[in-house]
C-alpha cells in the first residue's frame, strides 16, 4: 500500500516483498541453529579438553560397564552379574561425583565397612549387607581402578588395598520358628510380610520369584518355576490355601513387591527388625517350608518333589513315582498354622 500511494507500485511487488521477508526469517532461524551448534561444540571440546584424571567415579563406571557388558565385550557375562554390579554401584552413591584420585584407602575402606555393618551409623539403610553384596562392592572398587589406571584416568591405586571386612554371615540353615511365624501372620497385612509368608509356604529360591517366566496360576492354584537344578526348574507347587487370599483383590500381592531381589532382601531385613524377630534371610524361608512339611508328616519323597530336590538314587520313585497336582496339594495342605 505504501508503494501504491507513493506511485512506485509495480505488479508482482507483493511476491517479492514476501520472498524477502521469508529469506530474512530463514536467516534469523539459521543464526539460532548455528548458535546452538556452536554452543554444543564448545561443550564437547570443553569435555574433551578436561584432564582425564578429573573424570568422576560415575563417568568411569559408565565406561567400565559398557566395556564389560556391551554385545562385543571380550567376555560374555550373565544378567545376574550385570544386576549385581549395578547394585554394588548404587551402594557407592556417596562417591559418584568424586574422582578416584581424591579417594584414600582409609575412606574407601570405611565405606565398605559401613556397607558390611562393621562401622555404621544408626539407621543407615546401606549397612549390614550380606557378605556376597559386600564382596561385590569390593570387587567393583578394584575393577574401577584396574580399568582407570592403564587408561590414565587416575594415578593413585587406593582401590587395590581395600579388603573384605570380617563379617558374620547370617546362619542360612535357620528356619522361622512357629512363634515367629505367628508374629508374621499377625502382621499379614504388610506386603513385605506377605511375601515372606509366601516364600515360607511355597519353598522356591528368591531368584525364582524374580524371573519373568515364574508362573502364578490362580485358576488352577499353583506356582510354576524354579532355578539351579534340573529337579528344581519348572517344578509345580500348589498354592497353599493359607496364602491364596494374598493374590486377590485390589491390594493383590506383587511378587517381591515388584522389586529386585537385593532390594527385597533389604526390605525383609528392615521389617524383621521392626517386628523384633531374628534377622533371617530369604533362603531361611525355604528351610522353613521344609520344616513345615516335615512337621506335618509329609513323606520324604513328596518333600523332595515340593522342594525341587533330585530323586536320583531312589530308583523306584525316580522311575515310577509320579505325582499329580492334586496329590501334591493334598500333601501340602497337611501344613497348618
Amino acid at each position: 500500500m505504501t508503494a501504491f500511494h507513493a506511485g512506485v507500485y509495480e505488479e508482482g511487488m507483493e511476491e517479492e516483498i514476501d520472498r524477502l521477508l521469508r529469506k530474512e526469517q530463514e536467516i534469523e532461524a539459521a543464526g539460532i541453529v548455528a548458535e546452538k551448534i556452536l554452543e554444543d561444540y564448545r561443550k564437547f571440546w570443553k569435555k574433551r579438553s578436561r584432564k582425564k584424571s578429573e573424570r568422576t567415579v560415575e563417568e568411569i563406571y559408565e565406561e567400565l560397564f559398557e566395556f564389560k557388558f556391551v554385545p562385543h565385550a571380550p567376555v560374555k557375562r550373565s544378567k545376574s552379574r550385570r544386576n549385581g554390579m549395578n547394585a554394588a554401584f548404587e551402594l557407592l552413591s556417596d562417591i559418584h561425583g568424586r574422582t578416584l584420585d581424591e579417594l584414600s584407602v582409609g575412606e574407601l575402606q570405611s565405606i565398605v565397612n559401613k556397607i558390611a555393618g562393621t562401622e555404621s551409623d544408626a539407621g543407615d539403610q546401606k549397612s549390614g549387607m550380606s557378605r556376597s553384596t559386600v564382596r561385590n562392592v569390593v570387587t567393583l572398587i578394584k575393577d574401577l581402578y584396574k580399568y582407570a589406571i592403564p587408561r590414565e584416568l587416575c594415578v593413585k591405586q587406593s582401590g587395590f588395598y581395600v579388603v573384605m571386612p570380617h563379617t558374620r554371615e547370617p546362619v542360612h540353615h535357620d528356619a522361622f520358628t512357629d512363634e515367629e511365624l505367628n508374629i508374621l501372620w499377625d502382621n499379614k497385612k504388610d506386603p513385605v510380610v506377605r511375601m515372606i509368608l509366601v516364600m515360607c509356604y511355597s519353598g522356591f529360591r528368591i531368584s525364582a520369584y524374580a524371573r519373568e517366566d515364574f508362573t502364578v496360576n490362580l485358576e488352577e492354584g499353583y506356582f510354576r518355576g524354579g532355578v539351579k537344578t534340573d529337579a528344581g526348574k519348572e517344578r509345580v507347587v500348589p498354592i497353599h490355601s493359607l496364602i491364596r487370599p494374598f493374590f486377590d483383590g485390589e491390594d493383590a500381592l506383587k511378587l517381591l513387591g515388584g522389586k529386585s531381589t537385593s532390594q527385597f532382601r533389604r526390605d525383609m531385613k528392615q521389617k524383621l527388625k521392626e517386628l523384633g524377630l531374628r534377622i533371617l534371610t530369604p533362603h531361611s524361608c525355604r528351610h522353613t517350608f521344609n520344616r513345615l512339611l516335615e512337621k506335618a508328616g509329609v513323606g520324604e519323597t513328596d518333600r523332595k518333589r515340593l522342594m525341587g530336590h533330585s530323586l536320583k538314587g531312589d530308583l523306584l520313585n525316580e522311575t515310577y513315582g509320579h505325582r499329580g497336582l492334586e496329590e501334591l496339594r493334598t500333601e501340602l495342605e497337611k501344613v497348618h498354622r
